[in-house]
């Protein structure tokens, strides 16, 4: 049957969330998809659609939708779609082929629009190239978002070295300071010679477990 239709058969199972409400064109259509090798969602309204997406957030490559349903029509249910969060190719179907109501459904953000009747040959062309060219779009995002995650391994690899070498650095003159500070002898010392002693320890003690600490919080970073 696919063969009639001249279509190449998707590489991987695509999904198709389908809105439509007449019986007959909905039975047609969900059986030709399925054949030409898509998993299908149909919902005969925009607010069975829309319920069943909030509570259960599958993964959807394209929409396929009527405009005039009961309770929720296309129009509606298009913008609650996005709220969602969804961002995948959107088709409105209408028996009304008017150029105004074509135009309000591409003002909204649809990706195509098709008038009733329309022939599956071409509905499943459409559907092919707009989850095609979605595809190379995600493959593109993911290919930078990966170069990025690279960069953030460089920059924390690096980041690490850093902090390492510095609080190697650092520490050294600090373990010397805490040296000397131990050797002396409070006892001959005057008031506030004694009262400056006091005080240095501490705070070189202090400083060292700060840098000890950064160093340890740095080396947590999650590649």
């Amino acid at each position: 049957m696919c063969l009639l239709f001249n279509i190449d058969l998707p590489k991987m199972e695509k999904v198709i969330l389908f809105v439509e409400d007449e019986p007959l064109l909905s039975r047609k259509f969900k059986q030709m998809f399925e054949l030409s090798g898509y998993f299908v969602y149909h919902f005969s309204n925009g607010k069975f659609a829309l319920e069943y997406l909030q509570q259960e957030l599958p993964a959807i490559d394209i929409v396929i939708c009527d405009i005039v349903m009961p309770e929720m029509d296309g129009y509606t249910f298009f913008e609650s779609f996005k709220e969602i969060g969804y961002d995948v190719p959107f088709i409105f179907l209408t028996a009304n082929a008017n150029m105004s109501a074509m135009r309000k459904g591409m003002d909204l953000g649809a990706d195509d629009y098709f008038a009733k009747p329309v022939a599956i040959r071409d509905l499943l062309k459409a559907i092919k190239t707009r989850i095609d060219k979605n595809s190379k779009i995600e493959y593109k995002l993911k290919a930078e978002i990966d170069k990025f995650r690279i960069e953030i391994k460089k920059r924390d690899s690096i980041l690490r070295d850093i902090a390492q070498h510095q609080s190697h650095t650092i520490r050294e003159p600090i373990a010397v300071l805490m040296a000397i500070a131990s050797m002396l002898d409070s006892s001959q010392m005057d008031d506030d010679n004694k009262q400056l002693t006091d005080m240095i320890a501490p705070l070189v003690e202090k400083l060292d477990r700060v840098i000890r600490e950064n160093v340890y919080n740095i080396n947590k970073i999650e590649d």
